[in-house]
């Protein structure tokens, strides 16, 4: 459990030190010294009094620093310490805390120094256990914004990510709460809606949390099933997100619509998610379907909702549709190529001679009159727009395998096949082991 936030620009007293801090502890102090120079480390004997009044002058001088109090609580900010007890820099004042209060005292500087080496230590694509990790040291230390962005990028990746829910402390940060009155309990809700829309991955965590304690379930559902229409995209991916969360299997017909058809990619992710969080693969025959659909568009989207479920099962039957990409697109490549002849050019009439046989017994001979073209016939050919859909097509079912396999046999469709070809026997047991035995009545 970690304690609130204290910022140098806002100081509150009442959030600073709980209730269960009334009878402060003896103060100890775990305060971060600079590394010894060179003098010390060639065994240089300081005085104990001359060590103590350099250490006290280093503790008077106006420095950011991190507070630990004994209540849990983290101040983060401009600070020192003067006649034996803190101050910490309220805007232009100083305030002066208990003496008793500080557990634990570091510089911000040193501790960001070290969260730069062991940022450093994870490489430059660290992965998400590494962040994790990283992110739940920095909680430690409080470096509670910095933690919070670790956490993002995440869940942002993997929302489910196990590690990263479990991380996030409780009440770390602030949003609007629906434990009102009655009467002001529907604008409360619509408050915390808009702020979830408009979060980050963990503001949305801690915005459902808000939800699960202080909220009407079933009047949740009804007010994110009418979120879910909202002409904004934001709004409708948080209302997936906050079904998926507190009522997996609500509003599911709903879910598989926007999963497919929403023309938000956040919005479609998010409603694939939701659908997946019921763990039941029978949610997938509705976008199985939506494969054999005559809409290109549609198909596509499918295979992403697929993905996105990020349900193993999905596997084989996108792997069924991408060798029937593979056969169409091979037929239509055999076919000739749609072409005609087209002439650009002009056309001239002229006379070019009298008929000499009517002119001997007529006034006016009879005129014979000829034509010169002058232009080019061109052979014109003309390509569907069915190469570039199918090509679209087949990328994005490869993405979704390689989202669901993580494997990457290459970038063709060629590759995919033979993979499948070699691996779908040990994958289909595989699959089956992890299948639990339905048992009919149950």
């Amino acid at each position: 459990m970690h304690g609130p936030i204290a910022d140098a620009n806002e100081i509150d007293h009442d959030m600073m030190f709980r209730q269960s801090t009334a009878a402060l502890l003896i103060p100890v102090l775990c305060l971060s010294l600079t590394a010894p120079n060179s003098a010390a480390q060639r065994s240089v004997t300081v005085e104990p009094a001359a060590q103590e009044a350099v250490d006290a002058q280093e503790l008077s001088v106006e420095r950011r620093r991190i507070l630990h109090f004994h209540g849990g609580g983290v101040f983060r900010g401009k600070t020192r310490f003067v006649d034996g007890h803190w101050e910490v820099r309220d805007r232009s004042e100083w305030q002066a805390l208990p003496a008793d209060a500080v557990a634990r005292v570091r510089t911000e500087r040193d501790v960001l120094r070290e969260c730069e080496r062991l940022s450093d230590a994870n490489g430059r694509k660290p992965s998400d256990d590494q962040r994790v990790r990283l992110a739940s040291w920095m909680l430690e230390q409080g470096l509670y914004s910095e933690a919070l962005a670790e956490l993002d990028q995440v869940l942002e990746g993997d929302p489910d990510h196990g590690g990263a829910l479990a991380a996030l402390p409780d009440d770390l940060l602030p949003v609007p709460t629906v434990d009102v009155d009655a009467d002001v309990a529907e604008s409360a809700r619509a408050s915390l809606y808009t702020f979830g829309a408009g979060a980050t991955p963990c503001g949305r965590e801690y915005a459902v949390r808000e939800l699960r304690r202080n909220a009407d379930a079933e009047v949740v559902q009804t007010e994110l099933a009418k979120e879910l229409c909202s002409q904004s995209l934001r709004r409708r991916s948080f209302a997936a997100f906050a079904l998926g969360r507190l009522q997996p299997g609500a509003e599911l017909k709903n879910l598989l619509i926007h999963a497919i058809l929403d023309p938000s990619e956040e919005a479609r992710r998010a409603s694939a998610q939701a659908v997946a969080a019921t763990h039941d693969p029978a949610v997938l025959v509705p976008m199985v379907r939506a494969l054999s659909s005559s809409s290109s568009r549609v198909r596509t989207q499918a295979a992403e909702a697929l993905g996105n479920a990020n349900m193993e099962h999905a596997v084989e039957p996108l792997m069924v549709h991408l060798a029937s990409l593979n056969a169409a697109q091979s037929t239509s490549a055999q076919r000739r190529v749609p072409h005609g002849n087209i002439f650009v050019g002009k056309q001239y009439a002229y006379i070019q001679d009298f008929d000499v046989e009517v002119a001997q017994f007529q006034a006016v001979a009879d005129p014979q009159v000829n034509v010169l073209i002058e232009g080019d016939v061109l052979d014109a050919g003309v390509h569907s727009i069915g190469e570039y859909a199918f090509t679209y097509e087949t990328r994005m079912v490869r993405g979704a395998l390689a989202q669901l396999t993580g494997q990457n046999p290459g970038h063709t469709t060629r590759a995919w096949l033979a993979w499948w070809e070699e691996n779908q026997g040990d994958w289909k047991a595989a699959l089956a082991a992890a299948t639990p035995p339905e048992t009919p009545g149950r």
